[in-house]
């Protein structure tokens, strides 16, 4: 007899329909965006999804599905497991941030490190992409001249990686000399 296979995620993401792109297990989006998680398991009976403020896990059957969410909470973060038989999966999450509509991003999001990815959209109050927007990212006590800087590209997006174990960096946003928007990012290191 061969052995059951334990409960597998193949994916789990999340999206919003239409606007910018966003990674897959972690979106900025306005408050009161509906956002939709979508999931696909192998080896399993259905998922656990569980909401961070909650904590309530929902049982859900079946080997792919989505949920949707109004996003209402400064930070929300969904946990999804695949279960069969009493056996779990390793868990996925997909993390939400979200801002006012006239803020540029979510200004409390966390990156996580020692690799700190920065990925933004950079987008004016009508959700429409600024593109061409000039940025500095400068890791905590490096010297100006040895900063990262560039522009958003024509889909107002910006993606940058810092290497190495680094507490934080500060990314500064220039649209122009009346709208700066400073953003640290801290990587978790132990101080």
């Amino acid at each position: 007899m061969t052995p059951a296979l334990p409960p597998k995620i193949v994916s789990f993401a999340g999206s919003v329909s239409g606007g910018p792109k966003h990674r897959d297990n972690s979106l900025q989006v306005v408050e009161g965006t509906e956002i939709v998680l979508s999931w696909t398991v192998t080896d399993a009976d259905g998922v656990l999804l569980t909401h961070s403020s909650s904590g309530d896990a929902k049982a859900i059957s079946g080997a792919s599905g989505t949920h949707k969410h109004k996003a209402t909470e400064v930070t929300e973060d969904f946990t999804l497991v695949a279960f069969k038989d009493g056996a779990r999966s390793a868990p996925a999450v997909v993390h939400v941030s979200t801002h006012h509509a006239h803020d540029a991003v979510s200004h409390h999001a966390t990156v996580a490190g020692p690799r700190i990815e920065v990925f933004l959209n950079f987008q004016d109050a009508d959700l429409k992409p600024r593109p061409n927007v000039k940025y500095t990212l400068l890791p905590a006590g490096a010297d100006e001249k040895t900063a990262i800087k560039g522009a958003t590209n024509a889909a107002g997006e910006l993606q940058v990686w810092l290497d190495g174990i680094l507490k934080s960096a500060t990314l500064t946003l220039h649209a122009n000399p009346d709208e700066v928007y400073p953003l640290v990012f801290s990587s978790g290191a132990p101080a």
